[in-house]
């Protein structure tokens, strides 16, 4: 492929040649052109002469030679003396030869003696001026010279019929020359010019052409990156999913070939959600570009990791051999991210679930290979994750199961299928209901009641938990104020918060706004908040804490003991409730570990000023030794049933929360019968 300034400079030589050879050309042509206009008026003032001096001396003698061809009249005295008056005029006129011819062409008369008898009837002018017009003709003769020849016709008087015909010739030999060399020098004056030219437009060509070949190179650079940007990720440089769709395609094309084996695994991050809301998206995005970087060292050479959104990733593992082979990069997989990481100033472990589906053992279809990889990831995740899982039929069944449930949930708020049951909390000291704790319940058509435990997780998981929430928290602050004013001695009412609930930048505000809108006193409001929610980010939390006590509401920490305690942080956080989980209560009379647990959080949380609530009481021995313990509040099926709130008011006007737990159930050992 020629350059730029190649094609010019052939197409420039070109053009400067036929452009150098056209300007001569033309110039000669235009020179020429005037000299023979000049000559053809000087002859015709010297035929004006001829004719008048000489002619019509002489008219007879021509016309006597008639149309025969010349004979011996050059021996005749009027030839003589013609020719004497000729070579006068010759000299006179600076002329190089008069020829006179007769109608048929002979010259019966020249100044070059030897011309003389011979016929010229073939020359144009000869032609044109026996039919009475004048011509003229360039020509060159035997001694090499240039002759401009003018033809003009001479007439007897009397008649418009010619009688002869004059031709006057000039040599042109030193004006042609001097045109020719003026002709030279004007083509090397173009020729320099269009050099010096020549060479201007070159080095503009070959800037322009530099700037051409930088551009093209931009933009190969820029199409190289568009490519690059549309087949991989920009935050980790991963491949993103458009390029794994392809190359899984090329992947299923290369197994079928070779009748081999490949596998795809996907993992999600466990819990990245709250990582990314407690520490902000940019940190979120750090950690994906570590998560990026560790999962490439964990993978062998012939695989290829891809990210496929969010905290999604895939693998390929190309020349998988056995399927044992991918469960071994799985598990590297897994220990690899689960190396702790600085971040924000904090140490976190990040876990992930990853699901395995083999080629072709799996499917044969890359869009179900996929789907089916999925599948066992979400296993994974629901088995707690920090796992691998491999791909099993039963899968297809649970993920549609899975998939009717979300969309069931979506649905559920909007056609208020969702409802709360209350359940009382009891004194310790002077045994009256002082709390009530909301709890959240689905009715599903068709099915009845869901238990809390199957769709609160798909809640969190889905982001659903925020609306939801936000309505729980609504409607508990609503019910409670319309028992007040029933009448109803005012107690608290808890609402459990999710961790997005309590990240999410509006909590605060949705708070405030619940207890406006209810007319609810702030003091009537508990909120119940996980270990794990505190923990993750335990200065946030507290600077969330400060903003819900400043409104005026209670807070406590639920499940206490189960989760990730910090007993640093507990003393930082302004709660005023422990809420012991009931894994720890249900064992006191039989398990004498639990009791010691029992024992020391009371202590803990008498040292540090809070109030202890224990929760899953279910008999009376129980309550003997939370009361021994120092409890202050207890809560559980010993005392009543999560009830409709119809049904909890009738509890509670029936006056039972001024009633002695003694006059409720006596003073049996065995409560369960209540």
């Amino acid at each position: 492929m020629f350059k730029l300034s190649r094609y010019f400079s052939i197409a420039s030589i070109v053009g400067t040649g036929v452009i150098l050879v056209a300007l001569v050309l033309l110039y000669r042509q235009l020179a020429m052109e005037e000299l023979i206009a000049q000559q053809r008026s000087a002859h015709a003032g010297y035929a004006g002469i001829v004719s008048e001096s000489i002619w019509p001396d002489y008219a007879a003698f021509v016309k006597a030679t008639g149309h025969s061809p010349f004979g011996d009249f050059n021996t005749q005295p009027q030839y003589a003396a013609l020719a004497a008056a000729a070579r006068d005029r010759l000299r006179a006129l600076g002329l190089a030869r008069i020829d006179i011819l007769n109608p048929s062409g002979w010259v019966v008369f020249s100044t070059a003696g030897e011309a003389a008898g011979t016929r010229l009837s073939d020359r144009h002018g000869w032609q044109r001026a026996l039919g009475g017009q004048s011509a003229v003709d360039f020509t060159t003769d035997q001694a090499a010279r240039d002759i401009i020849a003018s033809y003009f016709p001479l007439r007897s008087h009397n008649t418009d019929e010619p009688a002869a015909v004059l031709v006057l010739s000039s040599d042109v030999t030193p004006l042609t020359r001097r045109i020719h060399t003026a002709q030279l020098r004007m083509g090397a004056g173009v020729l320099l010019v269009t050099s010096l030219l020549y060479l201007v437009l070159l080095s503009i060509v070959r800037r322009a052409e530099r700037i051409i070949v930088r551009q093209e190179k931009i933009h190969r650079e820029h199409r190289a990156q568009l490519r690059h940007q549309n087949n991989h990720d920009v935050l980790t440089g991963l491949p993103n999913r458009t390029h794994f769709s392809e190359r899984l395609g090329e992947s299923v094309k290369r197994a079928r070939r070779a009748r081999s084996d490949f596998g795809v695994l996907c993992l999600d991050l466990d819990r990245f959600k709250l990582i990314n809301d407690s520490l902000g998206h940019d940190q979120g995005d750090l950690l994906l570009k570590i998560v990026a970087r560790r999962l490439g060292n964990a993978i062998r050479e012939s695989d290829l990791a891809f990210r496929l959104g969010g905290d999604e990733f895939a693998v390929i593992l190309e020349n998988l051999g056995e399927a044992e082979s991918a469960a071994v990069v799985a598990q590297r997989i897994v220990s690899c991210l689960a190396d702790p990481i600085e971040l924000a100033g904090q140490e976190l472990i990040v876990t992930a679930s990853i699901g395995i589906a083999i080629f072709p053992r799996d499917d044969m279809n890359p869009v179900k290979l996929v789907k089916n990889a999925e599948a066992a990831m979400y296993r994974a995740k629901q088995w707690g994750g920090r796992r691998y899982e491999f791909y099993t039929q039963d899968l297809n069944e649970s993920a549609a199961q899975r998939l009717s449930f979300e969309t069931a949930l979506q649905r559920a708020l909007s056609q208020n299928e969702f409802e709360l049951y209350y359940q009382p909390k009891v004194a310790c000291d002077d045994k009256k209901v002082v709390g009530i704790e909301a709890l959240l319940r689905w009715q599903r058509p068709g099915t009845g009641t869901v238990p809390p435990a199957d769709f609160i997780p798909f809640l969190e998981e889905s982001g659903l938990i925020i609306p939801v929430g936000e309505w729980v928290l609504r409607t508990a602050c609503r019910q409670n104020r319309a028992w007040q004013e029933q009448g109803i001695a005012p107690v608290r009412i808890s609402v459990n918060v999710s961790t997005r609930q309590f990240r999410s930048t509006s909590f605060v505000t949705c708070v405030e706004s619940a207890l406006k809108e209810s007319g609810l006193a702030p003091k009537y409001l508990e909120l119940e908040l996980t270990e794990s929610l505190l923990v993750d980010n335990a200065e946030q939390a507290i600077h969330i804490m400060e903003k819900l006590k400043a409104l005026g509401v209670t807070l406590s920490i639920d499940d206490f003991g189960t989760g990730y305690s910090s007993l640093s942080c507990l003393k930082h956080f302004p709660v005023d409730y422990l809420k012991v989980d009931r894994s720890f209560i249900s064992g006191l009379a039989r398990d004498g570990k639990d009791a010691v647990i029992a024992s020391a959080i009371a202590v803990l949380a008498r040292d540090l000023e809070l109030r202890l609530v224990a929760e899953g009481v279910e008999d009376h021995k129980q309550v003997k030794y939370l009361r021994e313990y120092g409890y202050d509040e207890l809560q559980g099926f010993l005392f009543s049933h999560p009830l409709p709130a119809d049904e909890l008011a009738r509890f509670l006007e029936k006056g039972l929360a001024k009633t002695p737990l003694t006059l409720i159930y006596g003073n049996s050992d065995d409560a369960q019968s209540a």
